[in-house]
């Protein structure tokens, strides 16, 4: 599944997208989104950590499953 105008940013990558990310939470939120919420609460985390103020960075908690057992998502 893909939310329309996202961007795929694998964890392991982090310090590629960091700084691509910090410049786009100047003007919007940015939301982590992975299948369990595991991974995107890390990758909130570290963006906080280096910079990014918690109101511009939030985690989709439970992630894609959260999503699907609450029957928000079509495939």
């Amino acid at each position: 599944m893909h939310v329309p105008g996202s961007a795929i940013l694998p964890l392991l990558r982090y310090e590629r997208w960091r700084d691509a990310v910090r410049r786009e939470a100047a003007s919007r939120e940015v939301v982590g989104l992975c299948r369990t919420g595991f991974r995107s609460s890390i990758a909130v985390s570290l963006l906080q950590r280096d910079g990014v103020p918690a109101g511009r960075a939030s985690d989709l908690a439970g992630g894609w499953a959260a999503l699907e057992g609450a029957g928000a998502c079509r495939s």
